[in-house]
């Protein structure tokens, strides 16, 4: 009766939860359930009524009511509340990223809220996964020197694995990549990039020259969708792209092209072959099972350093202290080598230290494009909070081969530390407490900070308290909800472009505004936390309990509609050389002018 696909599956992206076998126009409440690392319990229910054949399709259906109402696939997700006798403030957030969560979900005859009919029993019930790392996702602890963090590899060898059959005689007999990103596909194209810079296979004769690449997914072993729907009008929830087969075909022309097309399809393990003294065959030919297990049981060959090199990205959070990985591990997950570093409250770190030391994140970022699987070229910065006051310094002072950062609830004020450049110490300008807002979700921090910043100027020993956006020369994307009640992110943003407006630097900034966010802007479908305690803000003289804002449908449509952009952005800036997408896969992410607002959404 209640059906999911897939079992399991990242947190950004979308389980498929349908119901069948219902009566016609038949009521029932879907109620989902996940327990947290520390025992906390997050539930939510949504109410539907099956269609005149018995179903429920939750991808498609209106929720008439519970904890969302409209249409949303991942609602009972995102809509998520603690359950009733827990302690205030919790979070839903993931420790130990190296194990998914369980989400329980049950389904009930009528429209009921389960919380209050703990005696109902469901007339079905199944459970799902939802994780922060992919398969082959490498979690390596870093203690270099200083540097305290975790670096994410991508899957590397065997989840991106490349054979090339007898390369000196210039013929490829097969290439397979594996991927869960389509966009990884444009990667493709620098194989055929690779090959014909070979001097073995530039001589004219077949095989000689490769003209056209083409990328497909097949749907089972034996068969090949066609024509296949191209990327940019294929829903990618509604696909799985497991394995692409690259071939040769031999053309009349001396251009090359690259047509990336997908299909809906399951796990298929085929290994198709295609000799290119062959010529262009009308059908492709499949291995058999036995000759297809022994084909990967082969130790797999370095195809190319770029397809085991990453974009790399450092990840700072906020002043929640300690090491927070589960955004790190996810953005690996996408195709990203990234280092999620402590700098705050983390073994030998201080909770609260003098000053902050841009020193280190210097030697982190040095660390990270030295690393052997990483690309040497830069780095991308995914920031929040706090750790974007770094990430914007780091630029602005360009102490650091910054290429692209996304400041998420941005800072640009020195107003808890100081910072610290070459044993040059910058000036604060300290919150004062007396503004501090008392709320029954916690302290109310955002009229605390001061935004009377003019006449501000770094006298000869300090450097100014205000960061000097100005100097910036690579994009920016600024992310920041109305409603964020810890800081005030709507100055800084406004700042940020006026300062970068009046240097001719406006194009350099991409400014994602949304109405009624909070301050904790995540990665899809995870539940609202509008308050938390915060053992920061209580040394800072505040509430034990920090209030972050947000209102909860609203919050969820800025995760849902910044997460996939920062991702194209962060691939299109950090991809040196090569072009980051196809030109219709990235128009399908829409125009991203200087200031954006989600369009109002089907749900709330």
């Amino acid at each position: 009766m209640l059906t999911l696909w897939p079992k399991f599956s990242l947190v950004d992206k979308i389980t498929k939860i349908n119901v069948s076998r219902l009566k016609s126009l038949q009521k029932i409440t879907l109620g989902g359930r996940v327990v947290g690392e520390s025992g906390q319990v997050f539930e939510s229910h949504a109410h539907f009524i099956a269609d005149k054949h018995g179903q429920v399709d939750v991808c498609r259906d209106l929720s008439v009511g519970g904890s969302y109402r409209g249409v949303s696939a991942m609602g009972l997700l995102w809509s998520m509340k603690p359950a009733p006798g827990q302690r205030k403030g919790i979070r839903l957030m993931k420790s130990d990223v190296t194990k998914p969560y369980n989400v329980a979900l049950n389904c009930f005859d009528g429209h009921i809220n389960p919380q209050e009919s703990s005696s109902s029993q469901p007339l079905s019930s199944k459970t799902f996964e939802k994780g922060y790392m992919a398969d082959g996702v490498k979690r390596i602890p870093v203690r270099e020197g200083r540097i305290r963090g975790t670096l994410f590899l991508p899957p590397g060898d065997g989840t991106f694995p490349g054979q090339i059959e007898e390369l000196r005689m210039g013929v490829l007999n097969e290439f397979n990549i594996s991927f869960e990103e389509i966009p990884l596909m444009s990667l493709v194209e620098n194989v055929a990039l690779y090959m014909i810079d070979q001097l073995p296979i530039k001589e004219s004769r077949p095989g000689g020259n490769i003209e056209e690449l083409r990328a497909r997914t097949l749907r089972s072993s034996s068969s090949q969708e066609s024509p296949a729907k191209p990327l940019s009008t294929t829903d990618p929830t509604q696909c799985r792209c497991n394995w692409g087969i690259c071939w040769i075909r031999p053309q009349n022309d001396d251009s090359l092209a690259q047509e990336i097309s997908v299909c809906a399809v399951s796990l298929v393990q085929s290994m198709a072959t295609l000799n290119p003294e062959f010529g262009s065959l009308s059908g492709d030919p499949f291995l058999d099972d036995s000759m297809r297990e022994e084909l990967a049981a082969k130790p797999i060959q370095k195809l190319m350093p770029l397809f085991l090199l990453f974009l790399r990205v450092i990840d700072l959070l906020g002043t929640i202290g300690g090491i927070v990985e589960f955004k790190a591990s996810l953005l690996a997950s996408h195709g990203f080598a990234t280092l999620a570093l402590a700098y705050i409250g983390y073994e030998d770190q201080p909770l609260s230290p003098s000053s902050i030391d841009l020193d280190y994140f210097e030697e982190a970022a040095n660390w990270l494009v030295s690393h052997p699987k990483v690309l040497p070229h830069g780095i991308g910065m995914h920031t929040i909070c706090y750790g974007s006051w770094i990430g914007l310094l780091m630029a602005s002072y360009q102490i650091a081969p910054v290429k692209a950062i996304v400041a998420i609830s941005p800072l640009v004020i020195a107003y808890v530390h100081p910072f610290q450049l070459k044993g040059r110490v910058s000036d604060m300008i300290s919150p004062n407490n007396s503004r501090v807002q008392s709320s029954e979700k916690g302290s109310i921090w955002r009229f605390a900070v001061s935004t009377d910043i003019d006449g501000m100027n770094p006298t000869v020993s300090k450097y100014s308290a205000i960061t000097p956006v100005e100097n910036i020369n690579c994009p920016v994307m600024l992310v920041s909800g109305t409603d964020d009640l810890n800081i005030p992110a709507e100055f800084a943003v406004k700042f940020i472009v006026d300062r970068l407006k009046e240097n001719g630097k406006e194009h350099l900034c991409i400014n994602l505004r949304y109405p009624q966010a909070g301050h904790l802007i995540e990665p899809p479908y995870s539940p609202l936390c509008d308050s938390s305690f915060n053992k920061f803000f209580k040394e800072l003289g505040g509430d034990s309990y920090v209030a972050w804002g947000g209102e909860t449908g609203a919050h969820a449509r800025a995760q849902e509609d910044f997460w996939p952009k920062t991702l194209h952005f962060l691939r299109k800036n950090l991809q040196q050389d090569t072009e980051s997408e196809d030109e219709e896969s990235m128009n399908r992410l829409g125009p991203m002018p200087l200031n954006i607002v989600p369009a109002v959404s089907n749900y709330k």
